[in-house]
């Protein structure tokens, strides 16, 4: 059996998802205070950012994936990704509104 591989948190005030040394993060900080600037250019290992709006994440695991989809008020899905459990840096995303 294999080590997850995947992360969440919360804070940075944007929408990430950065895989580093095999490690996927997942980060939602879109809660309601105010939206930071990106960074420039994108951190190493970035495969998706966002500080367009204000929202929140909804998290669905099962066994071998953890899906996220960043959500606005108006209950628009702005994105969702897959995040594989084991080897979670294989960027499997879908598209969205953002991209």
């Amino acid at each position: 059996m294999g080590r997850d591989s995947r992360g969440a948190a919360g804070h940075d005030h944007t929408t990430q998802w950065v895989c580093v040394d095999g490690v996927s993060y997942v980060v939602n900080g879109v809660g309601g205070y105010e939206l930071h600037a990106l960074q420039k250019p994108k951190p190493e290992g970035t495969l998706y950012q966002n500080n367009t709006f204000h929202g929140f994440a909804l998290h669905q695991l099962t066994a071998d994936v953890m899906e996220v989809t960043w959500v606005d008020t108006s209950r628009r899905a702005r994105q969702t990704i897959h995040v594989p459990k084991f080897g979670g840096c294989s960027a499997l995303s879908e598209q969205g509104l953002d991209e």
